[in-house]
């Protein structure tokens, strides 16, 4: 788990949520991680001690890759904005390493936010294989409809 100030009822927090199968991060307003469960450092792949805030979380992984190329530092303050505008959010990122996560998070009542992070890996390669199979089903079907037109002339 990353090494972070753990504030509130740290035996609910520890009992319970290490045990979801769902990475939790938990910011202050100030974008501060005030908890973190193991399955976030896991999905996530970060060292024990990336550092207490938000920002120290974005800029380990653009120096990594896992944005994409560009300027490091224009990359986190991307990231950055985004989270500032304190909106609840919804989306996939696919990871260097393959990996499908979902990430959804929602804004507290004291100005900061709780994040949850699934790993959907499989479920987006059904969806990906179903795509492909669809695709193909429609390409034989095309064949077979003409193949039947040409031999009725």
């Amino acid at each position: 788990m990353l090494e972070v100030e753990n504030t509130g009822n740290t035996a609910l927090s520890e009992t319970y949520l290490g045990y979801l199968d769902q990475g939790i991060s938990v910011m202050d307003s100030d974008f501060n991680i005030v908890f973190i469960n193991d399955r976030f450092s896991e999905l996530l792949q970060l060292p024990h001690k990336v550092g207490d805030k938000l920002e120290d979380v974005f800029r380990y992984n653009a120096n990594r890759g896992e944005y994409g190329e560009g300027d490091i530092e224009q990359l986190v303050q991307e990231r950055l904005e985004l989270a500032h505008k304190r909106e609840p959010h919804s989306f996939e990122r696919v990871r260097t390493d393959g990996i499908v996560i979902k990430i959804d998070g929602n804004p507290l009542p004291d100005g900061g936010f709780i994040t949850t992070y699934s790993d959907i890996t499989e479920l987006h390669n059904s969806k990906l294989e179903l795509l492909r199979s669809n695709e193909e089903l429609d390409e034989r079907v095309k064949m077979r409809t003409l193949e039947l037109a040409e031999s009725e002339e």
